[in-house]
């Protein structure tokens, strides 16, 4: 089976190029934000969406007018044949965008996890059979199969289950991890579905 290939687009908010009237600018709905950064993260993400649209066609000139939200808070586009996902943490933003695939991303700023805290959201058995892996990059990665296709199978994050190292199942949907290389204290994942256990995609790493 031929490779397909995922385009991951993603930013660093400190960038110069790019000033916050810029971000405002984007034809987006306006939602509740904690902090200032977290507006802004949340803005410079959908500015990458924007841009990605922008170079994939067919590609109409406002491409996030169409942005909703499911009751779930999962943004989808009302009018477009891409599935996208999007990500911050830190200073970092990151989107993913496929055609006719479920698609998931999540970026993590390294940091240090209180002990026992895998066992919010690893069973047992899968702390047995992931032991010794990075406990941040395994929450990363349900994070990213979560945000791909938690909405559409009505899942919850604990319903996505280890099988194999960067493999998850839920409900017998094969969800594979593909790890990302953006930033040394960083660590981030793309998840997709896999129609069957040869389905294997790369990914296409874009700095903005």
């Amino acid at each position: 089976m031929p490779l397909s290939t995922l385009s991951v687009y993603w930013a660093d908010l400190a960038a110069e190029h790019r000033s916050e009237a810029d971000l405002a600018r984007l034809p987006v709905p306006v939602r509740p934000y904690r902090t200032a950064q977290s507006r802004q993260l949340s803005m410079l993400s959908k500015w990458l969406l924007h841009y990605a649209l922008h170079h994939h066609p067919p590609h109409p000139d406002e491409p996030l007018v169409s942005l909703r939200y499911h009751v779930n808070g999962k943004p989808y586009l009302s009018d477009s044949r891409y599935a996208f996902s999007l990500s911050h943490s830190g200073q970092l933003a990151a989107c993913v965008i496929a055609p006719r695939r479920a698609v998931g991303i999540d970026i993590q700023k390294r940091v240090r996890l209180r002990p026992g805290v895998e066992g919010l959201f690893l069973s047992m058995a899968e702390r047995e059979l992931m032991t010794g892996e990075d406990v941040l990059a395994l929450w990363s990665q349900k994070e990213a199969a979560y945000k791909a296709l938690g909405h559409e199978l009505d899942a919850r994050l604990t319903d996505f289950q280890f099988d194999h190292i960067q493999q998850l199942r839920c409900r017998d949907v094969i969800i594979r991890l593909i790890p990302l290389l953006i930033q040394p204290n960083y660590i981030g994942y793309v998840a997709y579905e896999a129609s069957d256990t040869n389905d294997h995609v790369t990914v296409q790493l874009e700095s903005l």
